[in-house]
């Protein structure tokens, strides 16, 4: 009984969503500046290659900035030099970092100089890096436009031969037609057709 159900509620929803919904063609016309136009907004290796260009240009600012400093803070929470008392957490409560209860503490401070034009020879590789990502992405859009148009200039010569090829096919046809025509009549041989 269930799959009796089943198969009429498929076979009546197949056949109510069928009229419903009309036939999508899914051929379109459009012309090569269109296509170029598509192309170039919703190809994602380009986008991927802009975002490369950007993010080299980011590398050429970030090469001629100074180095950070690091600041490095330690309190230990052992002593094992204290004499009295506990030795675990040698401060007093809410004296964190008093150096008077014998407490270990550890304060560096590293900054890192770039010297012997370092930094400008790291820029120049930078903008070096840049321009060869900009050639990269001159050379994939010429590439990449060159393929779209071979490509599209063979479809629309395919379509023409298509064209010449169907009013070809048809002539020969009415050529075909018009023989079986005239043998009807008797005045061509079956050989002729």
């Amino acid at each position: 009984m269930r799959r009796l159900f089943f198969l009429f509620f498929f076979v009546t929803s197949a056949s109510i969503f069928s009229q419903q919904q009309p036939l999508i063609i899914d051929t379109i016309a459009i012309t090569l500046n269109d296509a170029e136009d598509q192309f170039l907004k919703n190809n994602f290796a380009l986008l991927a290659q802009k975002f490369n260009i950007d993010a080299s240009k980011a590398l050429i600012r970030q090469a001629g900035l100074f180095n950070n400093p690091n600041i490095y803070y330690e309190n230990s929470v052992y002593n094992k030099y204290k004499t009295t008392g506990s030795k675990l957490f040698p401060t007093e409560v809410g004296k964190w970092g008093d150096y008077t209860t014998q407490g270990e503490i550890l304060i560096q401070y590293n900054w890192l100089f770039s010297v012997a034009g370092k930094r400008n020879k790291a820029v120049k590789v930078a903008k070096a890096q840049a321009d060869v990502a900009q050639y990269q992405f001159d050379d994939l859009i010429r590439t990449l436009l060159f393929a779209l148009r071979s490509d599209f200039y063979e479809l629309h010569y395919g379509l023409q031969s298509l064209k010449l090829f169907d009013e070809e096919i048809n002539s020969l046809k009415d050529i075909v037609a018009a023989f079986e025509n005239q043998y009807q009549k008797g005045n061509v041989s079956l050989r002729e057709i």
